[in-house]
């Protein structure tokens, strides 16, 4: 996204003067100080560079080994241009690996080559150079950030850390890139947790509808779950990760694995994978402001493979297998030596409960009721004639169950409980996802709609929710049976 930002120009200006200064002193130092005081240049043209090398620089004389970095703007000293800012930093990143290689995620294309560093006496800036980079070509998106970042790094001349930010300057006052530290970095693993959470046992509960004191009593035994918590959208509130175990959810591929969306009124499913193994590997490439996943299966006759999954809006899909002959790069989420025995113990529900929840004593009724299964919003009528037509049903939708309901709202979803007795009804307060839907969504409308239901029928085969003080009703159509 382009900014023309003239009430930045003094302070760009000011950090453009700074690292100038900075490497013009370093370059000083150098030459009153001799070679002690600024480490000798690295060259990194080749795989094992032989001496001078980054691998022979002593850790604490070089502070850009082996960290990981994403991107937050490109400065330009040009008004005309101004300052560019990627949509999705997680997508542009930058992994200085240790050996002197560079890998980089821009956007839908990665590259990689080499890096060159000539720290000052404080480590704190000098000089600093990319060598040549292999990129994919793929076209990106719009404004394609990854052309412009790919094209300038062998222009950049120069580096300064301050307030934990990365600042590489281009050579001729061209202009500067601005990173700071992604939040993982490479080769990190974020371990499984076995602390017990109260809010996400409910969730996982409400996601397993099946798993009741009566299928364990029968002979499976009580499941347990550990959790992990990774951000996946970039919002600063991480997802989690749950990992069921127990003969209930296991097989011989794997165990279920959910995956939860937190809000402030708890926790919505957003995807539920039934058989998986660990660790899944989250990658650094995103797709629809998600980072994608890859999950490792095997068993029950297939070849191990990596599936790899895209975000589409909703939930994550499908998009390829690979075999398992190497391991994916990322971030390798419930890391560790799982098994049953360490997991923390899920107390199942009561039949009873799920009845209760629903709103009667006896599921039964409501499986006679016909309300099970999937409603597509198609409209509402008001009592003043005013009339909605939805263009797109599939994206309101109400998911009815013995002990709940599913809710979409456009780019949103959620769950939440109802009180169905006779011809009346109402639901809970639904715990929803908060991304941002198109300008033309209906969402907003559609959940306030739904707080003043108090009636149900079905009629003609279609659903008709009427709401609260004649203020209308709303129409659905039969979507998905129930599973």
């Amino acid at each position: 996204m382009k900014e023309n930002v003239r009430g930045d120009k003094l302070a760009q200006l000011a950090l453009m003067v700074w690292i100038v200064a900075t490497l013009a002193l370093a370059g000083c130092a150098g030459a009153d100080q001799g070679e002690e005081a600024v480490p000798e240049s690295v060259n990194t043209g080749s795989a094992a560079p032989e001496t001078g090398g980054l691998q022979e620089m002593a850790a604490s004389d070089n502070p850009l080994a082996g960290t990981r970095w994403r991107l937050i703007e490109i400065q330009s000293m040009d008004d005309a241009v101004g300052t560019m800012r990627p949509d999705e930093p997680s997508a542009f990143t930058m992994t200085l690996n240790a050996d002197g290689t560079v890998t980089m995620q821009l956007d839908c294309n990665r590259a990689n080559g080499t890096w060159t560093i000539e720290p000052s006496a404080d480590l704190t800036n000098g000089r600093f150079e990319f060598g040549p980079l292999a990129a994919t070509e793929a076209l990106c998106p719009e404004p394609r950030l990854d052309e412009q970042v790919a094209a300038q790094a062998q222009y950049i001349r120069g580096y300064l850390i301050r307030d934990g930010r990365l600042y590489l300057s281009l050579m001729a006052d061209g202009g500067i890139w601005a990173w700071e530290r992604a939040n993982e970095e490479a080769g990190d693993e974020v371990p499984f947790s076995t602390d017990a959470d109260p809010s996400l046992e409910a969730a996982i509960l409400d996601a397993s509808p099946d798993y009741t004191r009566e299928v364990v009593r029968i002979g499976d035994r009580e499941a347990r779950y550990v959790h992990g918590r990774v951000d996946l959208n970039g919002d600063g509130r991480d997802e989690v990760f749950a990992y069921l175990l127990g003969s209930v959810f296991c097989g011989s591929g794997g165990c279920n694995l959910l995956l939860f969306q937190e809000s402030d009124a708890g926790y919505a499913l957003v995807n539920n994978f039934p058989i998986s193994r660990l660790p899944v590997i989250v990658s650094d490439g995103t797709t629809g402001g998600w980072r994608d996943l890859i999950r490792p299966e095997s068993g029950g006759g297939a070849p191990a493979s990596y599936v790899r999954h895209a975000f589409d809006g909703m939930r994550y899909v499908e998009q390829e297998r690979v075999p398992a002959s190497t391991e994916p790069e990322g971030t390798r989420v419930l890391a560790g030596e799982v098994s049953y025995q360490i997991g923390v113990p899920l107390e199942p529900r009561d039949e009873e409960e799920t009845a209760q929840e629903a709103g009667t004593d006896d599921p039964e009724a409501i499986l006679r009721t016909g309300l099970l299964g999937e409603w597509q919003w198609v409209g509402f009528e008001g009592m003043d004639d005013s009339t909605i037509r939805v263009e797109d049903p599939s994206r309101y939708t109400l998911f009815f169950r013995v002990d709940g309901v599913t809710v979409r709202a456009d780019c949103n979803r959620g769950q939440g409980g109802y009180d169905l007795e006779g011809s009346r009804i109402t639901f809970s307060p639904f715990a929803l996802t908060r991304m941002a839907c198109p300008e033309d969504s209906m969402a907003d409308r559609y959940l306030s709609q739904l707080e003043y239901v108090r009636s149900w029928r079905i009629d003609d085969g279609r659903l008709f929710l009427g709401l609260m003080a004649d203020g209308g009703i709303m129409e659905f159509r039969p979507g998905r049976g129930p599973a």
